[in-house]
């Protein structure tokens, strides 16, 4: 049974001392109550307190962290299926794929036009979010990545299936908290390896629902903290079923191994399909979108549809 903020006040230390960020432990309880913050983002909780309250309060969808401040970006811990139930929290992030058949220098330019992909709409700034950085394939995935992140102004999203090419990468910017893109059955221990002993998130891939739940439950097992849960875009009416199916598992039946944030990586030679594509996947749960272009009329059509989707609608 669902507790209230009065209820989890009463086991909190009362010291109001706002390392939680928030200005009271009855503020604090409120938005544990609401699934919107975790009991263990209280560092003075006591022991007692977190064993009677840590399933109650811990929320359906886990919160990802990605990159380092000030560029940080959250996504995840989401509590409702439909925004007219109350609103959604984290806007879904675009990113843009910097593919290893570009040179360094035409990487570093793809890199600056990511970082200038910035539009101001009805008074709000949007941009892109993620840099996605193919690292399988070229020759150095370590210089690699260290060149992007030394341009880069947005988190970052190294892409390959390769363990041993995303282990240096990952190596030269680990610092930065990259997302690692992407682990499926072939590579989940060197991969689940990686992401556990550089605590850094992972996004895990499979060819289906269930295999997904396995995949989730081996990289938790392994100490894999940050999961991210990736689909493909080939066939667009599944992935949105499987967007659909994932966050009402976590957020309707509490299933752990689904409590996590989704991201869809956009397939297709076509600009304007992309854009399209990835723009219904935004409107459908997905936390983090991965397309090509970085032209402006293919990324601001998508920002809106974010901006006005993850708009308060509680807020006139």
């Amino acid at each position: 049974m669902a507790l209230t903020g009065m209820q989890i006040y009463k086991l909190l230390p009362k010291t109001n001392c706002k390392d939680c960020d928030l200005p009271t432990c009855m503020a604090f309880a409120m938005q544990v109550a609401a699934k919107q913050k975790a009991l263990t983002d209280c560092p003075h909780v006591s022991d007692e307190a977190q064993a009677e309250l840590s399933d109650a309060s811990t929320p359906p969808m886990k919160l990802v962290k990605i990159g380092k401040e000030p560029n940080q970006i959250e996504i995840g811990q989401e509590t409702v299926m439909f925004r007219h139930e109350e609103k959604f929290h984290r806007p879904c992030g675009i990113a843009v794929r910097v593919p290893a058949s570009l040179s360094n220098d035409e990487a570093v330019a793809k890199t600056e036009k990511i970082n200038g992909s910035v539009f101001e709409r009805v008074g709000e700034t949007l941009k892109v979010g993620f840099c996605a950085v193919e690292v399988d394939g070229c020759d150095d995935p370590g210089a690699r990545a260290k060149t992007i992140a030394d341009k880069s102004k947005v988190p970052m999203i190294l892409i390959g299936k390769n363990a041993s090419d995303m282990k240096s990468a990952c190596d030269t910017v680990k610092d930065s908290r990259p997302l690692i893109y992407k682990a499926d059955a072939s590579n989940i221990d060197g991969y689940a390896e990686i992401a556990a002993s550089m605590k850094l998130p992972l996004a895990i891939s499979a060819n289906n629902l269930e295999e997904l739940a396995d995949l989730s439950k081996k990289a938790k097992d392994k100490g894999v903290e940050d999961i991210v849960l990736a689909f493909g875009s080939e066939n667009m009416g599944e992935t949105i079923r499987n967007l659909t199916t994932t966050r009402r598992a976590a957020l309707k039946k509490n299933f752990k191994p689904f409590g996590f944030p989704s991201m869809v990586e956009i397939t297709s030679d076509n600009a304007v399909d992309e854009a399209v594509i990835a723009s219904a996947f935004a409107a459908k749960y997905a936390g983090i979108v991965i397309v090509d272009n970085v032209q402006p009329w293919g990324l601001l059509p998508q920002m809106v549809i974010v901006q006005n989707i993850y708009t308060d609608p509680q807020v006139p």
